[in-house]
Protein backbone atom coordinates (compact mmCIF):
# COMPACT_ATOMS: atom_id res chain seq x y z
CA UNK A 1 0.00 0.00 0.00
CA UNK A 2 2.77 2.43 0.94
CA UNK A 3 4.87 1.59 -2.09
CA UNK A 4 1.93 1.79 -4.49
CA UNK A 5 0.95 5.18 -3.04
CA UNK A 6 4.51 6.42 -3.37
CA UNK A 7 4.73 5.43 -7.02
CA UNK A 8 1.28 6.84 -7.77
CA UNK A 9 2.11 10.22 -6.26
CA UNK A 10 5.69 10.47 -7.57
CA UNK A 11 5.51 8.82 -11.01
CA UNK A 12 8.18 10.15 -13.36
CA UNK A 13 9.46 12.60 -10.75
CA UNK A 14 12.69 12.79 -8.86
CA UNK A 15 12.77 13.47 -5.14
CA UNK A 16 15.60 14.25 -2.76
CA UNK A 17 16.51 11.94 0.07
CA UNK A 18 14.94 14.38 2.51
CA UNK A 19 11.69 14.50 0.50
CA UNK A 20 11.54 10.70 0.45
CA UNK A 21 12.20 10.45 4.18
CA UNK A 22 9.47 13.00 4.85
CA UNK A 23 7.03 10.99 2.70
CA UNK A 24 8.10 7.79 4.49
CA UNK A 25 7.53 9.33 7.90
CA UNK A 26 4.15 10.80 6.97
CA UNK A 27 2.77 7.79 5.08
CA UNK A 28 4.38 4.68 6.58
CA UNK A 29 5.84 5.37 10.01
CA UNK A 30 3.10 7.84 11.03
CA UNK A 31 4.61 8.50 14.46
CA UNK A 32 4.90 4.79 15.33
CA UNK A 33 8.11 4.79 17.38
CA UNK A 34 8.26 0.97 17.49
CA UNK A 35 8.17 0.78 13.70
CA UNK A 36 10.73 3.57 13.44
CA UNK A 37 13.10 1.69 15.76
CA UNK A 38 12.55 -1.56 13.87
CA UNK A 39 13.18 -0.07 10.42
CA UNK A 40 16.21 2.03 11.45
CA UNK A 41 15.91 4.09 8.28
CA UNK A 42 18.73 6.46 9.23
CA UNK A 43 21.12 3.50 9.42
CA UNK A 44 20.07 2.50 5.89
CA UNK A 45 20.23 5.99 4.43
CA UNK A 46 23.15 7.59 6.23
CA UNK A 47 25.15 4.74 7.77
CA UNK A 48 28.07 2.87 6.24
CA UNK A 49 27.60 -0.59 4.78
CA UNK A 50 24.52 -2.73 5.27
CA UNK A 51 22.76 -2.44 8.64
CA UNK A 52 22.39 -5.49 10.84
CA UNK A 53 18.59 -5.53 10.41
CA UNK A 54 18.82 -6.66 6.79
CA UNK A 55 16.02 -9.07 5.84
CA UNK A 56 17.07 -12.46 4.53
CA UNK A 57 15.00 -14.64 2.23
CA UNK A 58 15.08 -18.33 3.05
CA UNK A 59 15.55 -19.06 -0.65
CA UNK A 60 18.31 -16.49 -1.19
CA UNK A 61 20.49 -16.27 1.90
CA UNK A 62 20.63 -17.27 5.50
CA UNK A 63 22.07 -15.01 8.17
CA UNK A 64 25.14 -17.23 8.28
CA UNK A 65 25.93 -16.62 4.61
CA UNK A 66 27.76 -13.55 3.48
CA UNK A 67 26.40 -10.64 1.49
CA UNK A 68 29.09 -11.37 -1.07
CA UNK A 69 27.20 -14.46 -2.21
CA UNK A 70 24.19 -12.29 -2.97
CA UNK A 71 26.32 -10.16 -5.26
CA UNK A 72 27.40 -13.25 -7.24
CA UNK A 73 23.82 -14.24 -8.06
Amino acid sequence: MFLRGYFDSHAFQSVSTEQFLLYLNENLIKGNSDLEKKIRINDWVYGPGIPSNIAYSKDLLSKEESYGKLMVL
